[in-house]
């Protein structure tokens, strides 16, 4: 029997967004697009930006399209911008994912192809940084394919001691030399290629997938935009950049300034843009909360459903954006993670609670303190979405019960300040179910009051104002 590590599909069981049938649509696209340019006598080479915002899962597509190709035999490189970024040149590092990916598959026959192909690479990462990326590139490629760049970056560097008037000249030759490097490069690189392809027509194409670029450093980012565009893209080769587009124009813009073009400026290194699908709120939320593993912390009333559907409707009724719903989970997620009680969290009360800190910091601080309780509640229960239209009703799985959340902090403000002698007077049967949990909970908190003791009372759900305030200053 195959187990789960064995079987091929089992890098999407987390697919909770749908993204595998757009992993398909890209890689055919693709692959047409690069046929396209082959009848057209074109060379082989394509790049495509895949555009998301932060949260939508463009790593988790990217490395599961990564091992989709990788199974059905074509040549893929990944590379972590973000992870990389440390200052030195931006091209280092995808010569390095690319030597690794030549060295697994490529006879040690042959390998004096691809090594060549390193070596011209690795020396065009230090010309084009002047020499200073030599002990950066040892690193990444590996000594032997650097010591021969040395004597060509200084070449651009060795005259600036010299007359003035030999600097044009020592300008002229580091762009004949550069102009060479890239030819051989080109060259070299779709030798080793096309080499792989003879007895496989998958391996014909080198695919390269750049990751987390718009969280690079914005000099960076550009940079690496750069390599691509002027040195990496050759006959044979594919890349697949996966950014946040509109915060790579950001970065584009702190370096132009304000008022450059960084829409049309990004047009010139990308053939073509695909948009992954936004995911629903409700995709979202279960993408998220899958992963917890701490669900068994939360006590929430069986009228409110289950953890996944609860905060679902949360959102929904509280109109986050992705960001916001993102956000205001890793704030629960901080809070089950540093929660040393033995009783168990009260998520009825403390969603909302993270969701209003998140986004409606100033309400937020007002039921904190307890003042001017009618208003707050006022202000709470108009920051709901209390019309659901029909469509969302089934799309959605339901209406969102925003009259029990609002519900939940009425009773709060109502009960928890009194004694337990006191909340014993309230009927039961007159209260929904959600209600006397609530004031079942209180209970909890409020049992060990005497019954003689008429004083305010603090209780655990107090606390959770301070410590929702505290966790988040974690961002």
């Amino acid at each position: 029997m195959q187990n789960d590590t064995e079987n091929s599909d089992f890098h999407w069981r987390d697919d909770r967004m749908s993204r595998r049938q757009e992993a398909e649509l890209v890689l055919r696209y693709i692959l047409r697009r690069l046929d396209t340019h082959e009848e057209r006598k074109l060379a082989r080479s394509f790049v495509l930006n895949l555009d998301a915002p932060w949260g939508s899962g463009k790593s988790f597509f990217l490395k599961c399209l990564k091992k989709d190709m990788e199974s059905e035999g074509y040549l893929v490189a990944y590379v972590n911008s973000w992870e990389n970024d440390h200052g030195e040149d931006a091209m280092l590092p995808i010569l390095s994912a690319i030597k690794n990916l030549f060295e697994s598959v490529v006879p040690v026959e042959q390998r004096k192809h691809s090594h060549a192909a390193i070596r011209t690479g690795g020396k065009l990462a230090v010309l084009a940084a002047k020499g200073i990326v030599n002990q950066f590139a040892k690193k990444w490629i590996g000594e032997e394919f650097v010591d021969s760049a040395v004597d060509i970056a200084s070449v651009a560097t060795e005259t600036t001691s010299k007359a003035i008037d030999l600097l044009a000249d020592s300008a002229v030759k580091e762009i004949e030399i550069r102009t060479q490097l890239v030819e051989d490069f080109h060259t070299q690189l779709s030798e080793v290629i096309q080499r792989l392809g003879k007895n496989d027509p998958k391996k014909t194409q080198l695919f390269i997938f750049i990751d987390e670029l718009d969280r690079c450093r914005p000099t960076y980012a550009v940079e690496t935009l750069e390599r691509v565009k002027h040195i990496l893209t050759a006959n044979g080769t594919a890349f697949i950049i996966a950014t946040d587009t509109s915060q790579l124009k950001c970065s584009v813009n702190q370096i132009y300034g304000q008022n450059f073009d960084s829409e049309t400026y990004l047009k010139r290194f990308f053939d073509r843009q695909y948009e992954l699908k936004k995911p629903t709120q409700i995709d979202l939320v279960k993408e998220r909360i899958s992963a917890w593993g701490f669900t068994p912390k939360f006590s929430l009333p069986n009228s409110l459903g289950n953890c996944e559907e609860f905060i679902a409707k949360l959102v929904i009724g509280f109109n986050l954006t992705a960001r916001d719903t993102i956000q205001s989970i890793s704030l629960l997620e901080d809070f089950a993670v540093t929660w040393q009680e033995n009783t168990q969290i009260e998520l009825a009360f403390l969603a909302p609670l993270a969701i209003i800190y998140q986004t409606r910091r100033p309400l937020f601080e007002a039921l904190a303190t307890r003042k001017a309780d009618v208003e707050n509640r006022t202000l709470l229960a108009s920051s709901l979405d209390w019309e659901i239209v029909p469509q969302r009703q089934s799309e959605n799985g339901g209406t969102v019960p925003s009259k029990k959340f609002y519900t939940i902090f009425d009773l709060f403000y109502k009960y928890s300040g009194k004694t337990l002698q006191e909340i014993y007077k309230t009927s039961q049967q007159e209260l929904s179910d959600t209600e006397n949990w609530i004031i079942g909970r209180l209970t909890l908190d409020l049992g060990g009051i005497p019954i003689r003791d008429f004083g305010f009372k603090f209780t655990l759900l107090h606390t959770y104002f301070e410590r929702v305030r505290d966790l988040g200053s974690f961002k």
